[in-house]
């Protein structure tokens, strides 16, 4: 077993020997060079598209998510104090505000 393993080329290794190509490999070709064109347009467009985040939006849904979430608790929570929107929170007052309009 070690001979063989050691064998770099198995005994019947014929160099005269040629493989048959394939009969449909122009088509194969052809459909490659489609699915990577057609992949590159796909990609330019990704790449060309501005992103479109609705903070409003996102506020709009937690307040939705909030009040079904004190909806459906067995012991609702207590009220957080008021707080200013302008004033920041704690442990927060180092961070840059960033405008949400």
């Amino acid at each position: 077993m070690s001979n063989i393993m050691q064998d770099t080329r198995p005994k019947l290794y014929n160099p005269k020997r040629f493989e048959v190509g394939s009969l449909n490999r122009d088509k194969r070709k052809k459909d490659l060079v489609k699915i990577t064109v057609e992949n590159q347009a796909i990609l330019k467009r990704l790449q060309e598209k501005q992103p479109t985040y609705s903070v409003n939006k996102w506020k709009e849904e937690y307040s939705k998510v909030e009040l079904l979430k004190q909806h459906i608790m067995e012991y609702p929570q207590q009220e957080p104090t008021h707080r200013d929107e302008d004033e920041p929170l704690e442990g927060y007052d180092s961070l840059p505000r960033i405008n949400t309009a």
